[in-house]
């Protein structure tokens, strides 16, 4: 491991900059207590796991986490809640993985899982087989995962969310927009991946979106650690429409 401790970690200073890799079966930050994020800038570059809590939780505040591992980005026994920050993920199991929920409230949190396994984007199934519950109520999400992995926002989720199925090519920007052509979300894969969700305050019931494919993006792309990412502020031309359809509900279905 890059960092272990039998107790907690803390992360607070505001020019705090982590520049982690673990040996190959390894993890970046492995702690036995909670784990919290409230500023400063962690990279895990290579890792089995990026950050791991083996028996309490993690809190992420604010900050900048980037993590790219071989198998889950971030894990924790306790719950998992994100109020804050800009967490970008590159897995290639899951994304997030907690045994009791991911509760979103704030931040930007993007995520690539191309291979999915037991897990995609975000796992929910503990060892014992119960379900954990994953909400958001604000912040962003923006992921690419596996047609199969089933996890999405509970429907106690203050914010709709819309999940769409297709191919989706590393290297593309794929921009989510409502009819007027505002754009809800853009981002591009690191890897091939199945399966695009987006979870975001501007979704609401009755509001028509379209999914955009190979559209050309003028701005600043806030970048994965092993590629991808996607764009907070930026301008989109052409491209071509390959879903379209109309929220409703917690959870929208888009796609093949």
């Amino acid at each position: 491991h890059a960092i272990v401790t039998d107790g907690s970690v803390d992360i607070r200073g505001e020019k705090t900059v982590l520049r982690l890799a673990a040996e190959s079966t390894g993890k970046g930050i492995r702690a036995f207590g909670d784990i919290t994020v409230i500023n400063g800038d962690v990279s895990v570059t290579q890792a089995t796991e990026g950050i791991v809590s083996t028996a309490k939780g993690i809190l992420v505040k604010g900050g900048k986490i980037r993590v790219n591992t071989l198998d889950e980005c971030m894990e924790s026994k306790a719950a998992m809640v994100i109020s804050g920050g800009e967490i970008l993920l590159n897995g290639q199991n899951a994304g997030v993985d907690t045994d009791t929920r991911l509760t979103q409230s704030g931040g930007t949190i993007f995520i690539c899982a191309p291979t999915g396994g037991d897990g995609g984007m975000v796992e929910l199934v503990t060892e014992s087989g119960a379900s954990a519950v994953w909400t958001s109520s604000g912040g962003r999400f923006i992921g690419f995962g596996t047609p199969g992995e089933s996890s999405t926002p509970s429907d106690k989720s203050g914010m709709q969310t819309v999940k769409i199925t297709g191919e989706f090519k590393a290297g593309t920007v794929y921009l989510l927009r409502d009819s007027n052509g505002n754009a809800l979300a853009a981002a591009e894969p690191a890897f091939d991946c199945g399966t695009m969700i987006v979870s975001c305050p501007e979704l609401k019931d009755g509001l028509n979106v379209e999914l955009v494919s190979n559209v050309k993006a003028d701005g600043v792309k806030t970048n994965g650690a092993n590629g991808g990412g996607y764009y907070a502020d930026a301008t989109f031309e052409g491209g071509e429409v390959l879903y379209s359809g109309t929220v409703s509900g917690n959870l929208t279905k888009l796609g093949a």
